[in-house]
């Protein structure tokens, strides 16, 4: 059984494409032909943007696994202090 479709999760700009396997579109972990080339990635980031003097935080729910995920943890070595410096301790709060 082959598998069909975009992972939403995987088609924003942040390290497009740097996941191994993400360029075959019948694998799980497809990210799409390029970066909010989806009709729903691209409209809630057109949305985020339009709005991001009046947002104070956006939060992602995900239908698999019981975790939370804050920015850039899937990365070898988490590097959210450097790209946005102060937020490692916020998320560790929530």
């Amino acid at each position: 059984f082959a598998h069909s479709g975009v992972d939403i999760n995987r088609n924003y700009p942040v390290d497009f494409g740097t996941e191994e396997g993400n360029s075959d579109p019948c694998a799980e972990n497809f990210s799409g032909s390029g970066p909010l080339s989806e009709r729903e990635s691209e409209s809630l980031s057109s949305f985020v943007r339009a709005h991001k003097d009046e947002l104070k935080f956006v939060i992602n729910f995900h239908s698999s696994g019981n975790q939370f995920v804050w920015p850039f943890n899937g990365r070898e070595r988490n590097d959210i202090e450097q790209r946005a410096p102060g937020m490692l301790s916020i998320f560790k709060d929530i």
